[in-house]
């Protein structure tokens, strides 16, 4: 079961537009207590989805799916922590998307070029909603920057924000 988890203290965009699941096209087994599991980019911690597939992952994505995003709160943007971040050791030796291609509802909208950093990035979008229609976010790896020993490409977490219109 990849249904994310909903924290109604929050407030915020992100309690009006909540995730309502989170897939990916592969992902790599478990390591012991270690899951690389797709729910593991929404649950803010240091915990990664990590593709797994031979080689870099190129092609391979993630997909964030909402229930509905209210039309008066777009999002306006995407924040993504690139690779394994459970330390700085563990985020070198395994790859990182270095490109991705974000897809919005099966549409290829962006091109999202990432830097090969810790810090969280932030991408300007422009989200606007139609109806209390579903909406998906597939975010599909490019490119890659290697990693020293693993060739599994990860990403630690993704963070939608937008225009909260308060309760």
């Amino acid at each position: 079961n990849d249904i994310a988890s909903y924290d109604p203290v929050d407030m915020g965009w992100g309690d009006s537009n909540y995730i309502d699941t989170v897939f990916a096209s592969s992902t790599l087994d478990a390591q012991g207590k270690s899951t690389y599991e797709p729910k593991n980019v929404n649950d803010n911690k240091t915990t990664a989805w990590i593709e797994g597939v031979d080689g870099g992952g190129i092609a391979e994505s993630i997909t964030i799916r909402f229930k509905k995003i209210n039309a008066a709160e777009p999002v306006t943007s995407i924040t993504i922590y690139n690779g394994f971040q459970a330390s700085e050791v563990t985020y070198q030796k395994n790859s990182r998307p270095k490109t991705i291609l974000l897809w919005i509802n099966e549409t290829a909208v962006y091109t999202l070029h990432l830097e090969d950093t810790m810090n969280g990035q932030r991408f300007l979008v422009d989200v606007q909603p139609e109806g209390e229609m579903p909406m998906t976010f597939r975010f599909e790896i490019l490119d890659v920057y290697v990693g020293s020993t693993y060739e599994d490409t990860g990403i630690t977490e993704i963070q939608f924000d937008g225009i909260w219109s308060g309760i």
